[in-house]
Protein backbone atom coordinates (compact mmCIF):
# COMPACT_ATOMS: atom_id res chain seq x y z
CA UNK A 1 0.00 0.00 0.00
CA UNK A 2 2.69 2.26 0.87
CA UNK A 3 4.69 1.72 -2.21
CA UNK A 4 2.11 2.54 -4.19
CA UNK A 5 1.61 5.95 -2.35
CA UNK A 6 4.58 6.67 -3.07
CA UNK A 7 4.36 5.64 -6.70
CA UNK A 8 1.02 7.58 -7.20
CA UNK A 9 2.94 10.72 -5.22
CA UNK A 10 6.05 10.45 -7.30
CA UNK A 11 3.85 10.47 -10.33
CA UNK A 12 2.09 13.78 -9.00
CA UNK A 13 5.58 15.47 -9.07
CA UNK A 14 6.68 13.90 -12.36
CA UNK A 15 2.93 15.35 -13.92
CA UNK A 16 3.58 18.93 -12.50
CA UNK A 17 6.92 19.52 -13.63
CA UNK A 18 5.95 18.61 -16.78
CA UNK A 19 3.29 20.66 -16.85
CA UNK A 20 5.72 23.40 -15.79
CA UNK A 21 8.00 22.60 -18.14
CA UNK A 22 5.33 22.64 -20.84
CA UNK A 23 4.03 26.59 -19.30
CA UNK A 24 7.79 27.49 -19.71
CA UNK A 25 7.69 26.48 -23.07
CA UNK A 26 4.62 27.40 -24.23
CA UNK A 27 4.52 30.52 -22.66
CA UNK A 28 6.88 32.82 -25.16
CA UNK A 29 3.99 31.80 -28.28
CA UNK A 30 1.02 32.49 -25.94
CA UNK A 31 2.79 35.26 -24.96
CA UNK A 32 3.94 36.34 -28.73
CA UNK A 33 0.00 35.62 -30.01
CA UNK A 34 -1.45 37.43 -27.23
CA UNK A 35 1.02 40.32 -27.72
CA UNK A 36 0.09 40.67 -31.66
CA UNK A 37 -3.28 40.41 -31.18
CA UNK A 38 -3.64 43.22 -28.74
CA UNK A 39 -1.33 45.70 -30.45
CA UNK A 40 -3.73 44.84 -33.94
CA UNK A 41 -7.20 45.52 -31.69
CA UNK A 42 -5.68 48.60 -29.90
CA UNK A 43 -3.74 50.64 -32.96
CA UNK A 44 -5.99 49.45 -35.65
CA UNK A 45 -2.74 48.83 -37.50
CA UNK A 46 -0.96 45.73 -38.28
CA UNK A 47 1.49 44.00 -35.84
CA UNK A 48 3.51 41.37 -36.32
CA UNK A 49 6.58 39.39 -33.61
CA UNK A 50 9.22 37.39 -34.81
CA UNK A 51 9.79 35.76 -31.26
CA UNK A 52 9.63 36.59 -27.80
CA UNK A 53 12.08 35.17 -25.13
CA UNK A 54 10.88 34.80 -21.28
CA UNK A 55 12.75 33.94 -18.14
CA UNK A 56 10.84 34.64 -15.11
CA UNK A 57 13.82 33.12 -13.26
CA UNK A 58 16.26 36.50 -14.30
CA UNK A 59 13.67 38.84 -15.42
CA UNK A 60 14.56 38.86 -18.67
CA UNK A 61 12.85 39.00 -21.80
CA UNK A 62 13.68 39.62 -25.54
CA UNK A 63 11.79 40.51 -28.38
CA UNK A 64 12.54 40.06 -31.57
CA UNK A 65 11.44 41.45 -34.90
CA UNK A 66 8.46 43.90 -34.03
CA UNK A 67 6.73 45.85 -36.23
CA UNK A 68 3.66 48.27 -36.58
CA UNK A 69 1.96 49.03 -39.65
CA UNK A 70 1.04 52.08 -40.55
CA UNK A 71 -2.98 53.16 -40.66
CA UNK A 72 -4.47 51.97 -42.98
CA UNK A 73 -1.49 50.93 -44.84
CA UNK A 74 0.85 47.76 -44.71
CA UNK A 75 4.04 50.09 -45.09
CA UNK A 76 6.02 49.88 -41.87
CA UNK A 77 5.47 52.76 -38.85
CA UNK A 78 8.09 50.96 -36.07
CA UNK A 79 10.04 48.25 -36.37
CA UNK A 80 13.39 47.02 -34.56
CA UNK A 81 15.28 44.00 -34.72
CA UNK A 82 15.58 43.17 -31.09
CA UNK A 83 14.50 44.49 -27.55
CA UNK A 84 16.67 42.91 -24.49
CA UNK A 85 14.66 43.95 -20.99
CA UNK A 86 15.78 42.90 -17.41
CA UNK A 87 14.24 43.57 -15.10
CA UNK A 88 15.48 42.85 -10.99
CA UNK A 89 12.34 40.59 -9.99
CA UNK A 90 12.62 41.41 -6.29
CA UNK A 91 11.78 45.19 -6.89
CA UNK A 92 8.95 44.73 -8.71
CA UNK A 93 7.35 43.91 -4.99
CA UNK A 94 8.48 47.43 -3.64
CA UNK A 95 7.95 50.94 -4.84
CA UNK A 96 11.39 51.35 -6.62
CA UNK A 97 11.07 49.12 -9.60
CA UNK A 98 14.84 48.56 -10.74
CA UNK A 99 15.33 47.87 -14.30
CA UNK A 100 18.60 46.05 -14.76
CA UNK A 101 19.12 46.59 -18.52
CA UNK A 102 17.06 48.14 -21.80
CA UNK A 103 19.21 46.97 -25.13
CA UNK A 104 17.04 48.46 -28.40
CA UNK A 105 18.92 47.22 -31.19
CA UNK A 106 17.80 48.88 -35.00
CA UNK A 107 15.10 50.51 -34.39
CA UNK A 108 13.29 52.36 -37.29
CA UNK A 109 10.47 55.14 -36.79
CA UNK A 110 8.82 56.63 -39.62
CA UNK A 111 7.15 60.07 -39.29
CA UNK A 112 5.00 62.33 -41.12
CA UNK A 113 3.90 65.55 -39.38
CA UNK A 114 0.42 66.24 -41.42
CA UNK A 115 -0.45 69.52 -40.19
CA UNK A 116 0.95 71.87 -37.68
CA UNK A 117 0.23 69.71 -34.69
CA UNK A 118 -1.16 66.22 -35.82
CA UNK A 119 0.79 63.71 -36.69
CA UNK A 120 0.29 60.47 -38.62
CA UNK A 121 0.91 58.78 -34.98
CA UNK A 122 -1.65 60.92 -33.15
CA UNK A 123 -4.27 58.07 -32.95
CA UNK A 124 -1.50 56.47 -31.17
CA UNK A 125 -1.13 59.03 -28.51
CA UNK A 126 -5.36 59.47 -28.52
CA UNK A 127 -5.19 55.92 -27.04
CA UNK A 128 -3.11 57.43 -23.92
CA UNK A 129 -5.87 58.15 -21.18
CA UNK A 130 -5.87 61.51 -19.68
CA UNK A 131 -4.27 62.19 -16.19
CA UNK A 132 -6.96 61.79 -13.43
CA UNK A 133 -6.58 65.52 -11.43
CA UNK A 134 -8.08 63.39 -8.43
CA UNK A 135 -5.76 60.60 -8.32
CA UNK A 136 -3.00 60.98 -5.44
CA UNK A 137 0.43 61.16 -6.35
CA UNK A 138 2.37 58.40 -7.25
CA UNK A 139 4.79 56.95 -4.92
CA UNK A 140 6.34 54.14 -7.79
CA UNK A 141 9.67 55.42 -9.02
CA UNK A 142 12.05 53.84 -11.48
CA UNK A 143 15.73 53.29 -11.70
CA UNK A 144 17.57 52.28 -14.75
CA UNK A 145 20.72 50.61 -14.45
CA UNK A 146 21.51 50.79 -18.12
CA UNK A 147 19.81 51.59 -21.45
CA UNK A 148 21.57 51.39 -24.80
CA UNK A 149 19.79 52.36 -28.59
CA UNK A 150 21.93 51.13 -31.31
CA UNK A 151 21.80 51.50 -34.95
CA UNK A 152 18.68 53.73 -34.86
CA UNK A 153 16.93 55.33 -37.95
CA UNK A 154 13.95 57.94 -37.97
CA UNK A 155 12.66 58.87 -41.30
CA UNK A 156 10.74 62.41 -40.91
CA UNK A 157 8.39 63.90 -43.37
CA UNK A 158 7.07 67.64 -42.78
CA UNK A 159 3.63 68.32 -45.03
CA UNK A 160 2.71 71.25 -42.81
CA UNK A 161 5.15 73.60 -44.77
CA UNK A 162 5.86 73.88 -48.41
CA UNK A 163 7.72 72.30 -49.95
CA UNK A 164 7.46 69.28 -48.07
CA UNK A 165 10.76 69.00 -45.74
CA UNK A 166 12.06 65.70 -45.43
CA UNK A 167 15.03 64.71 -42.41
CA UNK A 168 16.46 61.41 -42.12
CA UNK A 169 18.28 60.47 -38.59
CA UNK A 170 20.69 57.60 -39.12
CA UNK A 171 22.97 56.30 -36.90
CA UNK A 172 21.45 57.14 -33.94
CA UNK A 173 23.06 55.82 -30.52
CA UNK A 174 22.21 56.33 -27.16
CA UNK A 175 24.27 55.06 -23.76
CA UNK A 176 22.51 55.89 -20.48
CA UNK A 177 23.21 54.41 -16.87
CA UNK A 178 22.21 55.41 -13.29
CA UNK A 179 18.87 57.12 -14.39
CA UNK A 180 16.88 57.25 -11.31
CA UNK A 181 13.09 59.13 -11.07
CA UNK A 182 13.58 58.41 -7.13
CA UNK A 183 15.03 61.74 -5.06
CA UNK A 184 18.61 61.74 -4.05
CA UNK A 185 19.49 58.95 -5.88
CA UNK A 186 23.41 59.41 -7.65
CA UNK A 187 22.89 61.26 -10.57
CA UNK A 188 23.04 59.40 -14.03
CA UNK A 189 24.90 59.83 -17.09
CA UNK A 190 23.48 60.32 -20.84
CA UNK A 191 24.80 60.61 -24.63
CA UNK A 192 23.23 60.54 -27.35
CA UNK A 193 24.82 60.69 -31.10
CA UNK A 194 23.70 60.73 -34.59
CA UNK A 195 23.32 62.04 -37.88
CA UNK A 196 20.21 64.56 -38.97
CA UNK A 197 20.50 64.50 -43.02
CA UNK A 198 24.43 63.51 -42.99
CA UNK A 199 25.20 66.46 -39.78
CA UNK A 200 26.73 65.28 -37.06
CA UNK A 201 25.23 66.08 -34.06
CA UNK A 202 25.25 65.47 -30.34
CA UNK A 203 24.61 65.50 -26.41
CA UNK A 204 26.46 64.27 -24.30
CA UNK A 205 25.14 64.66 -20.04
CA UNK A 206 27.59 63.69 -17.49
CA UNK A 207 24.74 64.69 -14.78
CA UNK A 208 21.08 63.37 -15.43
CA UNK A 209 18.99 63.78 -12.26
CA UNK A 210 15.36 63.65 -13.65
CA UNK A 211 13.35 64.39 -10.00
CA UNK A 212 15.15 67.85 -10.45
CA UNK A 213 15.30 68.15 -14.06
CA UNK A 214 18.62 69.31 -13.75
CA UNK A 215 21.16 68.04 -16.53
CA UNK A 216 24.72 69.25 -17.24
CA UNK A 217 25.10 68.80 -21.02
CA UNK A 218 27.10 69.53 -24.16
CA UNK A 219 25.33 69.73 -27.33
CA UNK A 220 27.23 69.82 -30.68
CA UNK A 221 26.10 70.70 -34.39
CA UNK A 222 28.96 70.23 -36.99
CA UNK A 223 28.38 72.14 -40.02
CA UNK A 224 24.49 72.20 -40.76
CA UNK A 225 23.21 72.88 -44.05
CA UNK A 226 20.65 76.02 -43.47
CA UNK A 227 19.50 75.34 -46.46
CA UNK A 228 17.26 72.93 -44.79
CA UNK A 229 15.08 74.96 -42.87
CA UNK A 230 14.27 77.44 -45.58
CA UNK A 231 10.91 75.98 -45.55
CA UNK A 232 10.32 77.02 -42.35
CA UNK A 233 10.75 80.79 -42.80
CA UNK A 234 7.70 82.48 -41.93
CA UNK A 235 5.88 83.84 -45.00
CA UNK A 236 5.80 87.72 -43.67
CA UNK A 237 9.89 87.75 -43.31
CA UNK A 238 11.00 89.64 -46.13
CA UNK A 239 14.21 87.51 -46.91
CA UNK A 240 15.47 84.00 -46.15
CA UNK A 241 18.74 82.38 -45.78
CA UNK A 242 19.28 79.74 -49.11
CA UNK A 243 23.03 78.84 -48.05
CA UNK A 244 25.42 78.24 -45.11
CA UNK A 245 26.76 75.88 -42.42
CA UNK A 246 26.18 76.31 -38.78
CA UNK A 247 28.47 75.06 -36.15
CA UNK A 248 27.14 74.55 -32.57
CA UNK A 249 29.07 73.92 -29.72
CA UNK A 250 27.03 74.85 -26.47
CA UNK A 251 27.09 74.05 -22.41
CA UNK A 252 23.11 73.53 -21.77
CA UNK A 253 22.59 73.20 -18.26
CA UNK A 254 18.78 72.55 -17.10
CA UNK A 255 16.76 72.71 -14.22
CA UNK A 256 13.60 74.00 -12.19
CA UNK A 257 12.55 77.33 -10.64
CA UNK A 258 11.05 77.61 -7.50
CA UNK A 259 7.35 77.63 -8.47
CA UNK A 260 8.49 74.35 -10.43
CA UNK A 261 9.04 75.94 -14.13
CA UNK A 262 11.80 74.75 -16.02
CA UNK A 263 15.02 76.77 -16.96
CA UNK A 264 17.82 76.40 -19.48
CA UNK A 265 21.00 78.13 -19.65
CA UNK A 266 23.48 77.94 -22.69
CA UNK A 267 27.03 78.46 -23.21
CA UNK A 268 29.15 78.32 -25.86
CA UNK A 269 29.51 79.43 -29.39
CA UNK A 270 27.46 79.46 -32.31
CA UNK A 271 29.35 79.85 -35.93
CA UNK A 272 27.68 80.62 -39.72
CA UNK A 273 29.90 80.23 -42.57
CA UNK A 274 28.97 81.42 -46.09
CA UNK A 275 25.37 82.58 -45.09
CA UNK A 276 23.47 83.41 -48.31
CA UNK A 277 20.39 85.01 -47.90
CA UNK A 278 17.83 86.21 -50.77
CA UNK A 279 14.72 88.38 -50.55
CA UNK A 280 11.76 87.06 -51.32
CA UNK A 281 10.53 86.92 -55.40
CA UNK A 282 14.30 88.62 -56.16
CA UNK A 283 16.88 86.17 -57.50
CA UNK A 284 19.90 88.04 -57.13
CA UNK A 285 22.02 87.63 -54.06
CA UNK A 286 20.86 90.07 -51.22
CA UNK A 287 23.53 89.66 -48.26
CA UNK A 288 26.95 87.55 -48.53
CA UNK A 289 28.11 86.73 -44.74
CA UNK A 290 31.95 84.72 -45.58
CA UNK A 291 32.13 83.73 -41.38
CA UNK A 292 29.92 85.21 -38.04
CA UNK A 293 30.54 83.93 -34.86
CA UNK A 294 28.46 84.64 -31.99
CA UNK A 295 29.36 83.66 -28.09
CA UNK A 296 26.78 83.03 -25.74
CA UNK A 297 26.96 83.57 -21.86
CA UNK A 298 24.30 82.58 -19.46
CA UNK A 299 21.71 82.95 -22.15
CA UNK A 300 18.35 81.83 -20.61
CA UNK A 301 16.46 81.22 -23.86
CA UNK A 302 13.08 80.15 -21.94
CA UNK A 303 13.06 83.85 -20.30
CA UNK A 304 14.31 85.79 -23.15
CA UNK A 305 17.48 87.10 -20.86
CA UNK A 306 21.37 87.10 -22.11
CA UNK A 307 23.59 87.64 -19.10
CA UNK A 308 27.33 88.69 -21.30
CA UNK A 309 30.20 88.80 -19.55
CA UNK A 310 32.74 89.91 -22.74
CA UNK A 311 34.07 92.85 -23.63
CA UNK A 312 33.14 95.51 -25.91
CA UNK A 313 34.74 96.49 -29.02
CA UNK A 314 37.99 98.29 -28.59
CA UNK A 315 38.88 95.86 -25.27
CA UNK A 316 36.77 97.65 -22.83
CA UNK A 317 35.17 95.01 -20.57
CA UNK A 318 31.60 94.66 -19.72
CA UNK A 319 30.75 94.04 -15.96
CA UNK A 320 28.62 90.81 -15.04
CA UNK A 321 24.66 90.96 -15.95
CA UNK A 322 21.98 91.81 -18.31
CA UNK A 323 22.73 94.60 -20.51
CA UNK A 324 20.89 96.10 -23.78
CA UNK A 325 22.27 94.23 -27.16
CA UNK A 326 23.83 95.97 -30.01
CA UNK A 327 24.20 93.60 -33.12
CA UNK A 328 26.73 94.37 -35.88
CA UNK A 329 27.12 92.39 -39.44
CA UNK A 330 29.76 92.36 -41.58
CA UNK A 331 30.82 90.56 -44.73
CA UNK A 332 34.55 89.78 -43.67
CA UNK A 333 34.96 87.48 -46.92
CA UNK A 334 36.89 90.98 -48.07
CA UNK A 335 36.59 92.48 -51.59
CA UNK A 336 38.71 92.61 -54.84
CA UNK A 337 38.03 95.98 -55.66
CA UNK A 338 37.60 99.04 -53.90
CA UNK A 339 35.73 98.55 -51.15
CA UNK A 340 32.46 100.19 -50.55
CA UNK A 341 31.55 102.98 -48.15
CA UNK A 342 29.84 101.25 -45.15
CA UNK A 343 25.60 102.45 -44.62
CA UNK A 344 25.15 102.50 -40.74
CA UNK A 345 21.57 101.24 -40.22
CA UNK A 346 19.41 101.34 -36.58
CA UNK A 347 18.25 98.32 -35.34
CA UNK A 348 14.56 98.21 -34.18
CA UNK A 349 14.53 95.50 -32.20
CA UNK A 350 15.65 91.99 -31.44
CA UNK A 351 13.49 89.16 -30.71
CA UNK A 352 14.21 86.28 -28.58
CA UNK A 353 11.78 84.04 -28.00
CA UNK A 354 8.68 85.95 -26.67
CA UNK A 355 10.25 88.94 -25.61
CA UNK A 356 11.49 91.37 -27.37
CA UNK A 357 14.73 93.91 -26.03
CA UNK A 358 14.63 97.33 -27.56
CA UNK A 359 18.11 98.64 -28.42
CA UNK A 360 20.35 101.77 -28.99
CA UNK A 361 21.56 103.24 -32.48
CA UNK A 362 24.24 101.59 -33.95
CA UNK A 363 27.58 103.51 -33.30
CA UNK A 364 30.07 101.08 -34.69
CA UNK A 365 29.13 98.70 -37.40
CA UNK A 366 28.12 98.43 -41.13
CA UNK A 367 26.16 95.87 -43.37
CA UNK A 368 27.53 95.06 -46.70
CA UNK A 369 26.21 92.48 -49.36
CA UNK A 370 28.05 90.76 -52.05
CA UNK A 371 30.15 93.69 -52.15
CA UNK A 372 27.76 96.45 -52.56
CA UNK A 373 25.78 98.21 -49.18
CA UNK A 374 22.45 97.00 -48.40
CA UNK A 375 19.27 99.46 -48.27
CA UNK A 376 18.78 100.91 -45.09
CA UNK A 377 15.18 100.35 -45.31
CA UNK A 378 15.60 96.89 -45.62
CA UNK A 379 17.63 96.63 -42.65
CA UNK A 380 15.45 98.82 -40.59
CA UNK A 381 12.59 96.49 -41.21
CA UNK A 382 13.91 93.54 -40.02
CA UNK A 383 15.97 94.83 -37.15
Amino acid sequence: MMKRRRLVFLGAIGAAVVLFLAVLVLAPVILRQQLESRLTQMTGRAASIADIDLNIFTGRMGIARLRLAQKGSNAPAIEFERLELRVAVNSLLGNNIRIREIILTAPTLHVTRLTISRFDFSDLLDLVPPPDPKAPPSTKTIAIERVVLTRGTVVVRDESVTPAADFRIEGLEVDGAGISTRPNDRPGRLSVSMKVNGTALSLVADTVEAPKGAVTARLKLDDFDVAQTVAYAPPTVPAKPIAGRVTVDLGVVTSRTPDGKPKVVLNGDVRLVNLLVRQRDAPADFLRLARLSVGLKDMAPLEGAMTWNGKRKGGRPLPAGVHRLVAAAVDEAGNVGKAPRPIFVTIRYIELARTTIPTSSMKRGAVTAHGKPISKSFCEYVG
